[in-house]
């Protein structure tokens, strides 16, 4: 048995194989990839280690009864590399049983939590294990396959992979060690980790509900349901509430992986199951995926396809979240859906998820992931052998990847810089989704007549057109087909931008009598600065110089510093520091 099980390990990892985080425009971004950090290890497929579990003395045995409650119960740990003889014994810890429906299982999914009973104890730098049975997927592929596809599409997940369990010395068979929703995972992906909430069905988005759980930060819930609250807006508004509300582009690529995945089970278009929401220190929040042994169903039912140009179940959409409610009703934001449907398509080709079925029977024949009668896992627990190649693929997947290849969105969205300055380079932002057979060519616009070689995605801005128009062309061709033509919006160049424009600080206690200095910190060569005291926002009258005389006309009030910077040629900048206390 066991060589059986590293042979689908070794096709899996062989199947999955490497690829490159997509891009999503937030504060932090995943230095990990799979693991860069101690314990990357506990997470390769390759090489599963081995934890065993034993019950402390003094202690009843760690069965279901003694297990099934929320409550830790102390037991000892010991975890073996993979490979080697090298092990790791953890006094102390805390074991319960994980998963609702899952615990009438006689193979327990457990959650191993080091610092229970002892304070900053860590594994690897872990704090806790997550193991999951997998005895809702036969498979024993389908979670590893899923949150590396979140992972791949730039969206906060779990790392994933397996490990051999003993409980009181009987072996229980192998587990999915899946990486815990906790600080230690969310500081690889946030600034903050304060703000994390459980959503459980039927949990969503919306002012009435009141389900979600704060794993992490406020015990009211006042960030959950403050963004709730965009549920009461529509069309435009609520698109424009919902950016600055959310990471959006990470909240659409999960939602477009989780309609690719046909995740039935989490939160987008069916049950509002498990998922996590998570605000990080700018306020914005992004959804983060769990639960994952139900994707890619065989259930007709639970199966998601697409009539013409929405995501729809077969079975039933009645609990469709809000999100994917709004986001449907307003054009930008389906065709943005739409749009990271095809990138999930093209990362899933990118880790082999396509054609994943038939490469895997190549790689071991007809064997399936069960417990034979020879094993000494106990009778009561042994996995029913099923027929998992077929099982854990969906039925509609063609049709969805088809769908998805073929159609291209309505309208075709150019978005252009805020500011075209020169030497610097104009990059629209495209989202494009091209049918086969089509080829695109560009073309810049100076004053609405080509640019001479100006024929790639990007143009750099030159001296000389300073103060006129740029926009970008793009025409579609394809046989017996009209040309289309799409047009950025235009935008006027304006000067070069400097490179250095730091934010002013202040020395000094802000205190009548008290003299204070702006710090201006280093700007471009050649730039004049001129300063600008500020009470509450407002200028001071003749307080211009590097250093500025608290009075009595200050108390109670808040004091900045604004520096402005000025170069020939260049655009002008202005940086206001940070306000002080109020005076006293």
């Amino acid at each position: 048995m066991a060589k059986r099980i590293g042979l689908l390990i070794v096709a899996v990892v062989i199947l999955l194989g490497t690829y490159g985080t997509a891009a999503s425009a937030h504060t932090k971004t995943s230095v990990l990839q799979e693991g860069a950090d101690r314990a990357a290890v506990l997470f390769d497929p390759l090489k599963p280690f081995t934890v065993s579990v034993f019950h402390q003395i003094g202690e009843p045995a760690l069965t279901h009864k003694f297990l099934n409650s929320p409550v830790y119960r102390h037991a000892t740990v010991k975890i073996t590399m993979s490979g080697t003889k090298k092990y790791t014994v953890l006094y102390n810890v805390g074991v319960r049983l994980k998963g609702t429906y899952t615990r009438k299982f006689e193979k327990m999914s457990l959650k191993i939590k080091f610092d229970a009973f002892v304070k900053g104890q860590t594994f690897m730098g872990l704090k806790r294990l997550t193991l999951n049975a997998m005895m809702q997927d036969e498979s024993q592929v389908r979670e590893v396959t899923a949150y590396r596809l979140f992972r791949a599409m730039g969206v906060p997940a779990s790392r994933a992979g397996f490990t051999r369990v003993k409980i009181d010395g009987a072996y229980q068979g192998l587990y999915l060690n899946l990486e815990s929703v906790d600080t230690t995972m969310l500081k690889h992906w946030f600034d903050s980790t304060e703000h994390l909430y459980s959503g459980k069905r039927p949990c969503d988005l919306t002012p009435t509900n009141s389900c979600y759980v704060a794993s992490l930060g406020n015990a009211d819930r006042t960030d959950v349901l403050t963004a709730g609250k965009l549920h009461l807006l529509s069309g435009k508004a609520w698109w424009q509430a919902f950016q600055k509300a959310s990471d959006s582009e990470r909240v659409l690529r999960f939602l477009a992986t989780e309609i690719f995945l046909s995740h039935w089970d989490g939160y987008g278009d069916y049950m509002r199951n498990n998922h996590y929401v998570h605000f990080d220190k700018d306020g914005r929040f992004t959804l983060i995926p769990w639960g994952m042994d139900q994707t890619f169903p065989a259930e007709l039912k639970h199966q998601l396809t697409w009539d013409a140009s929405k995501p729809v179940y077969l079975g039933s959409a009645t609990e469709r979240s809000s999100l994917i409610t709004h986001c449907l009703d307003y054009r930008p934001c389906h065709d943005r859906l739409l749009y990271f449907g095809y990138v999930a398509s093209q990362t899933a080709n990118s880790i082999d998820l396509t054609g994943f079925k038939d490469q895997i029977v190549a790689k071991i024949s007809q064997r399936r992931f069960a417990i034979n009668d020879t094993s000494k896992i106990p009778q009561k627990i042994r996995i029913v052998q099923r027929k998992w190649i077929t099982d854990y693929l969906p039925v509609s997947r063609k049709g969805l990847l088809n769908f998805l290849l073929l159609r291209s969105p309505a309208q075709l969205q150019v978005v252009m810089p805020e500011t075209l300055n020169i030497e610097k380079f104009a990059r629209p932002t495209l989202q494009p989704v091209w049918e086969p057979g089509v080829t695109v060519s560009y073309q810049w616009m100076l004053d609405s007549k080509p640019i001479e070689g100006a024929t790639k995605t990007t143009y750099k801005i030159l001296d000389e057109q300073l103060g006129h128009k740029i926009k970008l062309r793009i025409t579609l061709k394809k046989a017996a087909v009209k040309d289309t033509v799409y047009f950025s919006s235009t935008k006027k160049v304006l000067a070069k931008a400097l490179s250095f424009t730091p934010i002013p600080t202040m020395e000094g206690k802000a205190k009548i009598g008290n003299t204070i200095k702006a710090v201006t910190g280093t700007w471009d060569d050649q730039v004049t600065l001129t300063i600008q005291w500020l009470r509450n926002g407002n200028p001071i009258n003749n307080a211009t110089k590097t250093s500025y005389k608290i009075s009595k006309l200050d108390f109670d009030q808040h004091i900045t510093v604004k520096v402005t910077g000025t170069k020939t040629g260049f655009a002008t900048v202005s940086r206001t520091s940070e306000p002080t206390k109020k005076v006293n």
